[in-house]
């Protein structure tokens, strides 16, 4: 499946944006970036709107005017992409389309990027148009691009066309993040499920991240201001999943870590939240906090990998994160280069500012993919061969119960549930099967064999499957009931009756010619009483031994 979608994200990274054989002419299509001047006369490009303004010392907007073509055809619209800028056009003087959006106060300032289509007069040709232009932020980003005369069906075609193979990108980071995501419920291995989740939180938050820059979706169904905020969110939530997922797959993991991150990505986006909502700022003007703490985030990710590459060698062992490493500079890099062009631009602006990123989050989301699965693979491998070790070492051949080690493991797992509160106690249940001897010397240890395991599943079938039953010696069995004293008890005694029934249903078809009689004792161990699960053992021992010898007075009288 890797392989395939490498192929498939080359091809769509080959795919040319100009291609001939499109459904329509793209040659009918002018650019009209060039002839602009502002008001003094002097030259300018609508796509450095406002760092000509600022040169000029003007950070609230500018007038440009131009003069449209001589052989503009009548039915030609004029086609261009306005990033947070408010507008005015005129044709000679008469007004023919303001742009000034009403945008909520939780939604910051701009409305981002928008489109726009605009039927010119029939009798516009060789016409000045001016365009008054307001801007909303004092800084770089505010420009005009794009800008075409033509018609607007070829244009948006145009559009979706250039901008589809980056789309279909982002849609691949969505569902390769997707697919982790959904993968790290289904894995039952705890470091797997962790770097799956937080791999696949990831490609989901990353993929409509670099989406919004797309404009894909603006273009196809509108939500300018829905995408525009995913943008801005997006941007403040990514570091978390990235953090903890490199943090998941570390030598010794700390969820410490983890936490801080989160409380710190959750204070960030609030205080850009209100900070919007409440006129102080705006989660434009606040980006550069957010590239900052970004790069904190990304500083401490680069010292987790040295220090844990570090260890690596000095155990002398072979490192799995290689493949992290080469992806995770890949993804640096590819970041570092649009942060930075994003933030210090001048003189010239990009229609899609995650470009490059993008390229490098599939590259880094696909390698990690193929990590994160090869080694749940290798873990799923390693656990199935724990699994049957487990299997030998802590299970009774004879009955398939758990065998002595099993019982001495849960015992002391207990002692330590009920000392940090996990729960209320348990019970401990010893039995003692009568008559093996007798079946051993008269019919043969086969037939003593199906004893035993007839006691084994006469005990079993009877206390149930919310119960530990174990077999820790010849004819000794241990069952381990965990719960508050009375619930316990009145599950034990409802037992009990149960296994006289089994007892009677054993001897009734087993055609040993010696009845089965199980000896019991019982005892609770908890926060109830104070007693330990090792003196409850004692206790069970010694009232079972009372029971044996009750049952052998009874059957000799």
């Amino acid at each position: 499946m890797a392989i395939i979608t490498v192929i498939v994200v080359v091809f769509l990274l080959l795919i040319p944006n100009d291609n001939v054989f499109l459904a329509f002419n793209a040659s009918n299509l002018k650019k009209f970036d060039e002839g602009w001047k502002m008001s003094d006369g002097g030259d300018i490009a609508p796509n450095d709107l406002s760092d000509i303004a600022r040169e000029n010392g003007s950070s609230s907007g500018v007038t440009i005017v131009n003069t449209l073509p001589a052989d503009l055809d009548r039915n030609d619209s004029l086609n261009f992409r306005s990033r947070n800028v408010d507008y005015k056009i005129y044709i000679d003087g008469e007004l023919i389309k303001e742009f000034d959006p009403y945008i909520p106060r939780i939604a910051g300032k701009s409305y981002g990027s928008a489109f726009h289509h605009i039927t010119l007069p029939e009798d516009a040709a060789g016409k000045e148009i001016r365009i008054e232009t307001v801007f909303l932020y004092e800084d770089g980003h505010c420009y005009l691009d794009m800008i075409f005369l033509g018609d607007g069906g070829d244009y948006y075609h145009w559009l979706i066309t250039s901008r589809l193979p980056s789309f279909l990108l982002s849609i691949i980071i969505i569902i390769f993040g997707l697919i982790m995501f959904i993968a790290s419920f289904l894995v039952k291995e705890k470091s797997s499920e962790r770097s799956m989740f937080y791999l696949g939180l990831l490609g989901i938050v990353v993929g409509f991240f670099t989406m919004s820059d797309t404009l894909f979706m603006q273009l196809m169904w509108g939500g300018t201001l829905f995408w525009h905020c995913i943008a801005y969110f997006g941007q403040m939530l990514l570091v978390y999943p990235g953090f903890c997922y490199v943090n998941s797959i570390m030598l010794r993991p700390e969820k410490m870590y983890d936490r801080i991150v989160f409380v710190i990505t959750m204070l960030q986006t609030v205080v850009c939240f209100a900070a919007t909502a409440f006129g102080i700022a705006d989660y434009h003007s606040l980006l550069i906090l957010v590239h900052i703490y970004q790069v904190v985030i990304v500083t401490a990710i680069v010292v987790f990998l040295v220090r844990d590459a570090i260890t690596y060698k000095r155990l002398k062992t072979r490192n799995p994160n290689s493949l992290v490493y080469m992806a995770f500079v890949i993804f640096l890099v590819t970041a570092a280069i649009d942060m930075v062009s994003y933030d210090f631009s001048v003189g010239s602006q990009s229609a899609d500012n995650n470009r490059i990123m993008r390229v490098g989050i599939t590259i880094f989301i696909l390698s990690l993919s193929v990590r994160s699965i090869n080694t749940f693979l290798i873990k799923m491998k390693l656990a199935n061969e724990s699994a049957v070790l487990s299997k030998i070492a802590y299970s009774d051949p004879l009955t398939g119960i758990g065998n002595r080690a099993a019982f001495i493991r849960q015992e002391e797992a207990y002692e330590v549930d009920i000392k940090e509160g996990d729960i209320k106690g348990v019970l401990v249940g010893m039995f003692d099967l009568n008559g093996l001897k007798q079946v051993n010397d008269n019919l043969g240890h086969s037939a003593g064999d199906a004893f035993i395991q007839g006691a084994a599943e006469v005990i079993k079938s009877s206390f149930g499957p919310d119960c530990g039953w174990y077999r820790t010696g010849g004819d000794e069995f241990i069952v381990l009931m965990a719960g508050t004293m009375d619930e316990t008890e009145e599950k034990y005694q409802n037992a009990l009756k149960a296994m006289e029934s089994a007892e009677e249903a054993f001897n009734a078809t087993s055609g040993l010619g010696v009845p089965l009689y199980i000896a019991h004792g019982h005892a609770y161990a908890g926060t109830e009483n104070g007693m330990s699960v090792v003196e409850a053992e004692r206790i069970a021992d010694s009232r079972m031994y009372e029971d044996k010898k009750r049952s052998k007075s009874a059957r000799k009288s």
